[in-house]
């Protein structure tokens, strides 16, 4: 992206309203029975992350915490804090399906 494109790009930045619905959908995604299936860890794992980081409102990657997984349970952090930032749409950080 240019510096041109960069000053034309808004941030959506979510209201809380925005951001406490996105807490509950992420609890309803925590507490679905396939979510606790052994192959799922680390997707529940970074999804409870993700509510810390939302409930705190956490907007800098430094305070992801560093024991989760590498790979899936850090991206899922990773995309709540771009939410928080206007960078990720709700859509995309609920959009990690468990394995069936």
């Amino acid at each position: 992206m240019n510096s041109a494109e960069q000053k034309d790009y808004e941030y959506n930045w979510p209201s809380d309203e925005e951001i406490e619905e996105t807490i509950l959908l992420v609890s309803r995604k925590i507490q679905h029975p396939t979510t606790n299936r052994d192959e799922n860890s680390a997707m529940k794992s970074g999804y409870r992350e993700a509510i810390k980081i939302l409930v705190d409102r956490v907007r800098t990657y430094e305070a992801i915490d560093m024991m989760l997984e590498a790979g899936l349970a850090q991206s899922i952090a990773v995309m709540a804090v771009d939410y928080l930032n206007g960078e990720c749409s709700q859509k995309a950080l609920l959009a990690v399906e468990p394995k069936r």
